[in-house]
């Protein structure tokens, strides 16, 4: 009886829309999202989803797949939008006469971190069943973030002694370094966690090389606190992002190749790169999804016990 039941509940956990079958690439392209559906180094199809003369940048995938949050600044100032892609239905989520930008969904889908110009400046967090945002204190210097887990936050913070990467308790507040990219310049502009929570990639420009700060792509192991060059190349390297599986890291980079500005590559994590998509145009921030790895969260409304004690009441009825 137990397995029967285990088993009605995994499928309808793992369901997964047909549409959604191939490795899927959100990025922004010259000012718009594209979605692109990717096998190993081959795009089967490339789809703009937005289609504006504003500039649409950072696009995040939600953990089930079904919407994309990206900032945008169609209505004079980047604000942050949730496009919902059974319909391409988009929704306006901040409404700030400052910039609200770079959009991360926690692991449930319920809520987005972004970080907001407005006062006081720093990350905010919104939740998307109330509408109500908050601000996280301590993260004034915040210019980019993901989630570790439903209680803490990753962020990059940047001033002008250099670049810092913290912890951050979204219930109590507490924010903790965990390791400062010293020397200026500042920079990161993108923040990745592995997907068994372990390793982090993240761009910076703290290293020189050849005469330049250029970004580069680095790993940090959180557990053991070392950081690692990944990349090591004279042009930049951007805005990395794992796989769903934690095999291959992508990243946008301007190297000899690409097609007309930046390309999508995608490497080991021990920097050895593997392919490149060869995309025309400018392509940037990329982020993946795959419905296999796909985190299906269960509605709040939703009583879970009852649920599972409503189908092992029917499964005994049925035998």
């Amino acid at each position: 009886m137990m397995k029967s039941v285990a088993l009605t509940l995994a499928l309808f956990l793992a369901f997964i829309p047909p549409s959604f079958s191939n490795l899927d690439i959100a990025c922004n392209t010259d000012g718009d999202i594209y979605l692109l559906k990717v096998e190993g180094d081959r795009v089967l199809k490339s789809t703009n989803l937005t289609h504006h003369p504003a500039s649409d940048i950072e696009p995040r995938w939600s953990p089930d797949g079904l919407k994309i949050a990206f900032s945008s600044d169609r209505d004079g100032n980047f604000e942050i939008y949730v496009m919902d892609l059974r319909g391409r239905k988009l929704k306006r989520l901040t409404y700030n006469p400052a910039p609200d930008r770079a959009p991360a969904w926690s692991p449930d889908g319920r809520k987005l971190a972004f970080i907001s110009g407005r006062m006081p400046r720093g990350i905010y967090i919104a939740d998307l069943l109330t509408g109500e945002i908050s601000h996280l204190r301590g993260t004034s210097s915040a210019n980019c973030v993901t989630w570790r887990n439903q209680r803490e936050l990753l962020f990059a913070a940047i001033s002008r002694d250099g670049s810092r990467l913290c912890l951050a308790d979204v219930s109590t507040g507490e924010v903790r370094e965990l390791v400062s990219l010293a020397p200026p310049p500042p920079g990161v502009f993108r923040i990745s966690l592995s997907p068994d929570g372990r390793k982090l990639v993240f761009d910076s420009q703290h290293q020189r090389m050849k005469g330049s700060y250029q970004f580069d792509v680095y790993l940090m192991d959180l557990e053991g606190g070392g950081v690692r060059n990944l990349t090591r190349h004279p042009l930049h390297d951007l805005y990395p992002c794992w796989t769903p599986d934690g095999r291959l890291i992508a990243f946008s980079s301007n190297r000899k190749g690409s097609i007309d500005g930046f390309d999508i590559f995608f490497m080991t994590p021990e920097g050895e790169i593997k392919w490149q998509l060869k995309l025309e145009g400018c392509n940037t921030n990329p982020d993946l999804f795959d419905p296999r790895y796909a985190r299906y969260s269960i509605s709040p409304s939703v009583d879970l016990r009852r649920l599972m004690w409503g189908m092992i009441k029917r499964e005994g009825v049925q035998r």
